[in-house]
């Protein structure tokens, strides 16, 4: 009897330690089942671990523990199976570490991220990148970092035939979330999209040239991800520097020169009523009268604007010589060039 139950044993002993040396036997309790715990597993590594390894040796576990190794390096072993991926002569952007290893960015067998990332998005290219929010007097930041697949949202993770990795150039990309109001926190962002469908009557650079004009598309120190400074609400305190990011375009002439036939067709004679709106100590900002993006009326005049809950209609009315407005802020008022 003593016999038979050896033998039996010795029989189980044999059949567990050969399951071992298959590509299911990899994974089991003992073994390397820990590399597939996690709660995304690589679909290579839980069916057929001989897909990516190949075995060096007779036997399985050995002493010096160097008994498989890779069929190829990576990337080209991922591309094997991830063939999509492999950047041609038309990506324009190739991310770095992509190039290099996948295995920067991704765990071979499983991980408790999605895409099997060894770390969450934007955690992940943090530790590369820098983080926004620790940039010192950092006053915005793109919230479309930290919403659906953040980075991802803008930027392929691989290669892009655009500039930037990007996943289309501005202002295509910036409009697929900016084609509708959006509420962040405590603010609304208009439909950007709406305002520049004529493109006659939108601001110039939005289209010519795209959002980066402006904005940064990560953070920025100045209001609304812009790249200078300019007021945020309807006023500025004083005109000083507030305006910097106009002059980047707009000769300072506009808005400086007390009296001018020249620099602006916004004049009463020769009195420049730019310089009369903005040289003050309570500064009346440009998007009091004007949308920074695109408007239905010349000049990119606003129709209304809000103050508040207040809907303010300008009452603008273009003539032929200048025009007038009759706004909340004061009565009709002309002006003829």
């Amino acid at each position: 009897m003593k016999t038979i139950i050896t033998i039996m044993l010795l029989s189980l002993s044999i059949n567990y330690n050969m399951v071992g040396q298959t590509e299911k036997g990899c994974t089991a309790p003992g073994c390397h089942y820990k590399l597939v715990s996690a709660a995304f597993i690589h679909p290579a590594a839980e069916d057929d671990c001989t897909s990516c390894h190949e075995s060096e040796t007779v036997e399985h576990p050995s002493e010096n523990g160097n008994d498989f190794s890779l069929v190829d390096e990576s990337p080209e072993l991922c591309y094997t199976c991830h063939d999509d991926k492999e950047p041609d002569a038309s990506q324009k952007s190739i991310h770095p570490p992509f190039e290099e290893d996948c295995l920067n960015c991704h765990n071979p067998h499983s991980s408790n991220n999605k895409f099997i990332l060894e770390d969450p998005v934007p955690d992940l290219c943090f530790s590369c990148h820098d983080d926004p929010g620790e940039i010192k007097n950092v006053k915005t930041i793109h919230g479309a970092m930290f919403v659906g697949g953040k980075c991802i949202n803008c930027h392929s993770p691989h290669s892009s035939k655009n500039r930037k990795l990007l996943k289309e150039e501005d202002p295509a990309l910036c409009l697929k979330c900016h084609n509708k109001e959006i509420k962040y926190e405590d603010k609304v962002i208009p439909n950007i999209a709406i305002k520049i469908v004529n493109e006659d009557l939108a601001h110039p650079p939005v289209v010519d040239d795209g959002c980066l004009t402006c904005h940064n598309p990560h953070s920025s120190v100045n209001n609304y991800l812009l790249n200078d400074t300019f007021p945020e609400g309807h006023y500025a305190q004083k005109f000083d520097d507030n305006y910097s990011l106009c002059f980047d375009c707009h000769d300072d002439s506009k808005i400086l020169n007390k009296k001018t036939t020249t620099a602006t067709e916004f004049r009463n004679g020769n009195t420049n009523l730019h310089f009369v709106h903005v040289n003050r100590e309570k500064s009346r900002s440009c998007t009091n009268c004007h949308d920074v993006h695109g408007s239905a009326n010349k000049h990119l005049i606003e129709t209304e604007i809000k103050f508040g809950s207040w809907t303010m209609k300008l009452n603008y009315k273009p003539t032929k010589n200048g025009g007038s407005c009759l706004p909340g802020c004061h009565e009709q008022r002309s002006y003829s060039r």
